[in-house]
């Protein structure tokens, strides 16, 4: 328990908001910006330095707290005491953060759709976004309230990361969204008492927003399928084999675990880079099993588990019964095992980063699998909890 608590408290803290006070505070110089951040209080330079929702904070191991980036917590402090944005300066705001995230062109007979995300420096809000298209529906992302499960704000969370909104037809569009940001209801059970009142529910910006969609005949002019030898061995040294005691029907039972953690520091073809990928596990080099796997930053709770060094993490993860738990330890019998890897489109165009898609194929000794896992691990188990997602 004491090594989920952390990944339980930085899952909770994405949706709760740093205290007013904090925000405060950080104005008052109590909280300096991050060493090389350079701060300014103007407000536009502010919003340019805005991080994407996913990296406004991390887990301190040391202090065993969550660290709110300050520049979140200076915006959110401005806007708590009335501060306004112009509506060039919201739509900046929430279009460079990654709060609204949507592709230029989509695919043919796939219902359109977009993500979004509510930032920290929001505070309790929620974001509506109307579009005047007839036939589409309404999105939104984010609560008027403050809930006091971080599960089930998890779940609001990741439903707002794909929405789709309905059917365009071959061509050109042009999509206009009447957008609302409304500010909730600041007064949750487990708020801190503050010296400072929080602020009121009110209308934080109400506006609109323009984009120009290509609907295409295929997927791969959306995201670009590459297959090179330095991304053919960057997609090898992301995918690993672990072992754990997964549960069935009550039970735990020793179960191998594929993984996929990409490293876009030490590997930077990466970056941009969608990872669904088939595993077909071999023996002998006979085929006794396939699945499928993406890597992608849809749950944070899985995210956690993630060791990459990079600042943009994404893994994905499943149990796999056809790989012998007996293999972690017994070397000698790992020598007819492997994994053929193959990259697919499957879901690929709900990873709203990727402009590219590894589609190449690789046969990986189970062995290196293993391997692999316990030297980037350096040997420690990594704690493996998930909520339903992209599998």
């Amino acid at each position: 328990m004491r090594r989920l608590l952390p990944i339980l408290l930085v899952t909770g803290l994405l949706f709760w908001p740093c205290s007013l006070s904090d925000s405060l505070a950080e104005e008052g110089g109590a909280n300096r910006a991050p060493s090389g951040v350079s701060f300014d209080a103007s407000l536009d330079k502010l919003i340019a330095q805005l991080p994407q929702v996913d990296s406004e904070g991390k887990w301190d191991e040391e202090k065993k707290e969550y660290v709110e980036n300050s520049i979140c917590c200076t915006l959110r402090g401005r806007l708590a005491r009335g501060g306004k944005m112009t509506d060039a300066q919201w739509r900046k705001a929430l279009l460079d953060s990654g709060a609204i995230r949507i592709r230029d062109r989509w695919p043919e007979g796939e219902d359109f759709a977009i993500s979004m995300r509510k930032p920290g420096w929001l505070g309790v809000a929620e974001i509506r976004m109307k579009p005047r298209t007839k036939g589409l529906k309404e999105a939104k992302a984010g609560m008027l309230f403050e809930s006091t499960c971080g599960f089930y704000s998890n779940c609001v969370y990741q439903k707002a990361l794909y929405q789709p909104l309905g059917m365009l037809p071959l061509g050109k569009h042009k999509i206009v969204f009447d957008v609302i940001v409304e500010r909730g209801k600041e007064d949750g059970p487990f708020r801190e008492k503050e010296a400072t009142k929080p602020p009121p529910p009110s209308i934080l910006w109400k506006g609109d927003m323009a984009f120009d969609i290509e609907v295409v005949t295929s997927i791969d002019e959306c995201v670009l399928p590459v297959t090179t030898p330095p991304v053919d061995e960057a997609v090898r040294k992301a995918v690993g084999v672990a072992f754990t005691q997964w549960y069935f029907e009550g039970e735990p039972r020793p179960t191998a675990i594929l993984v996929i953690d990409p490293d876009a520091k030490d590997y930077p073809v990466l970056v941009d880079m969608a990872l669904s990928l088939t595993f077909e596990i071999l023996k002998d080099g006979r085929a006794v099993d396939e699945c499928h796997l993406t890597a992608s930053t849809y749950d944070p709770i899985a995210l956690a588990a993630s060791v990459s060094k990079g600042d943009r993490q994404s893994i994905g993860f499943r149990s796999v019964n056809s790989v012998p738990a007996a293999l972690k330890d017994k070397k000698e019998d790992r020598k007819n095992w492997s994994v053929r890897i193959s990259g697919t489109s499957k879901d690929v165009i709900y990873l709203w980063e990727a402009k590219r898609r590894w589609s190449g194929s690789v046969e990986v000794p189970v062995d290196e699998l293993i391997e692999r896992e316990r030297e980037r691990t350096k040997g420690k188990e990594r704690v493996w909890v998930y909520s339903p997602t992209l599998r």
